[in-house]
């Protein structure tokens, strides 16, 4: 069985190397709609693979750091960067180009990550995200399968620190610690 979640957000990017002269060499922006699906091995305690209103403290809070902000790409010129924080309050810098595809992909492993990291209290089984749709447009999107993985983790993005004032207690619990983490071990 597989249930379904969408988001929404409004964001910018340019995405680079694009054939598209308008994308590549101009910001623009998106209302991106987020299509997750999830799986698990067996129902919980409700009859449900993950209750909806489970979802609002870790995929739907890291999802709604992306919305009213610009997304670059990490290998963006120092200048375009500098930019973008400086006058921004809403960014995200990413490990990869900025594309549809690239989206889909990411989102779904970081809600893997988070999914392991969720608390379950209602006897679910191993929920995980088989997959996401970024559409990026009303007429195209992207579709991220359950194998397709770019191996990217939360720590490979960087946030505004606007982006995070209004992430849930739990994602930001998250946030803290893996960062600690991270910093520990490099």
């Amino acid at each position: 069985m597989r249930i379904r979640k969408q988001y929404k957000f409004e964001s910018s990017h340019i995405v680079r190397n694009a054939v598209s002269r308008r994308c590549s060499h101009s910001f623009h922006g998106h209302s991106g709609i987020v299509e997750v699906f999830f799986k698990s091995d067996h129902l919980d305690r409700g009859g449900m693979v993950y209750d909806f209103g489970a979802m609002k403290d870790f995929v739907g809070s890291f999802l709604d750091m992306f919305d009213h902000s610009t997304h670059l790409w990490g290998e963006e010129t120092d200048e375009i960067i500098e930019f973008f924080m400086k006058n921004n309050e809403r960014w995200v810098v990413l490990p990869y180009n900025p594309t549809a595809e690239n989206y889909a992909v990411m989102f779904k492993d970081v809600i893997n990550e988070l999914l392991k990291v969720s608390p379950y209290n209602n006897g679910e089984g191993k929920v995980y995200c088989s997959g996401v749709i970024y559409h990026e447009t009303r007429t195209g999107y992207a579709e991220a399968e359950e194998n397709d993985t770019l191996g990217v983790t939360f720590d490979d993005m960087t946030f505004s620190p606007e982006t995070l004032t209004e992430v849930s207690d739990k994602l930001l619990e998250y946030i803290i610690s893996s960062r600690v983490i991270g910093n520990t071990n490099e």
